[in-house]
């Protein structure tokens, strides 16, 4: 998902997914973005620093605002 991710921009309308500890998805739907955090951490294996994005998105199915990451959302294509 890293390379899809990168074409997602504010306003866009995406599929999301949240997913259990075991990796199994536990609820999914449509949303809205509407903010775009851009993170980073050092790798505790090594000086490596790490990059990702987190996407603010508005849950139509819940009303409401979750953070997303990188690996859960997608763009809808028309």
């Amino acid at each position: 998902m890293l390379s899809k991710s990168s074409s997602i921009e504010v306003g866009a309308i995406v599929k999301w997914w949240t997913r259990y500890a075991d990796d199994i998805v536990k609820e999914a739907g449509n949303g809205l973005v509407l903010n775009i955090k851009d993170m980073e951490y050092h790798s505790v294996f090594g000086d490596t620093l790490l990059k990702y994005k987190n996407f603010d998105v508005y849950r139509f199915k819940f009303n409401d605002i979750m953070s997303i990451s990188e690996r859960d959302i997608e763009i809808l294509k028309e």
